[in-house]
């Protein structure tokens, strides 16, 4: 079993609980959310001091922080010592099974209102899950890219370019609904995806496209922008 194998099981219980649910947001595996409200939840395999430490981190800054650990076979001494140190720090525990008929049995629901210290990193975590349109990424991942907020907005440009050409700045923020600093991605342009045509207008490099189609995941979310862009056939429309 594989960290990851524990995501969709979570998702999908805080979604049936209303929350909006995002994979793999800065640092956290996955981070749930209703409102400003947030939940930070870690995935992991087995319960160490990494995990531990993980935990106090994001107590500083998640109102409700949880662990999704495999639901073992059988109760041990271990898990109870593990319980009560969730009582005494009040971080949930979720134990998870990932098998054909997935479930989440909550063993300990930390109290809500846990005081939260670092409103910073909480701002920031709300607006990278913000930023994101289209979820393609599965909690508990490594060596693969993460499709941040940033990652999407270039691809949800470069899908537009495709169909349009070169464009500029204002017409992506009158006719798609971009936000104001959308040139700033167009100028920095940390991929090196568009290149300049004209005084404020920019097109596709051969370079971003031969990287969206040999990244699975950019790809994916490539084609996720075209088929939400031929649905719609029309100017308005809102990465």
């Amino acid at each position: 079993m594989r960290e990851s194998d524990l995501s969709h099981p979570v998702v999908k219980y805080f979604e049936d609980l209303g929350y909006l649910v995002n994979c793999e947001v800065n640092d956290i595996d996955i981070v749930a959310r209703k409102n400003e409200y947030l939940i930070a939840i870690e995935l992991k395999l087995t319960f160490n001091m990494r995990l531990l430490f993980q935990v106090m981190d994001r107590l500083k800054f998640a109102d409700e922080t949880y662990v999704a650990l495999p639901r073992p076979k059988r109760r041990s001494k271990d898990l109870s010592k593990i319980r009560q140190l969730a009582e005494l720090l009040n971080f949930g525990i979720l134990l998870v099974d990932a098998g054909l008929v997935q479930h989440v049995e909550v063993l300990y629901m930390p109290h809500p209102g846990n005081k939260v210290r670092d409103n910073k990193r909480k701002r920031r975590a709300n607006k990278e899950a913000d930023g994101r349109s289209v979820e393609l990424n599965k909690g508990g991942v490594t060596n693969i890219k993460i499709i941040t907020a940033y990652r999407e907005k270039c691809v949800a440009i470069a899908s537009i370019m495709q169909f349009r050409g070169d464009i500029s700045a204002k017409e992506l923020r009158n006719d798609f609904n971009f936000a104001h600093d959308i040139g700033q991605a167009l100028s920095k342009d940390y991929y090196k995806w568009f290149e300049k045509t004209s005084l404020g207008r920019y097109a596709l490099t051969e370079k971003a496209l031969t990287e969206i189609e040999s990244t699975t995941e950019f790809k994916r979310l490539f084609d996720a922008y075209l088929e939400r862009y031929n649905s719609e056939k029309c100017a308005h429309y809102t990465p």
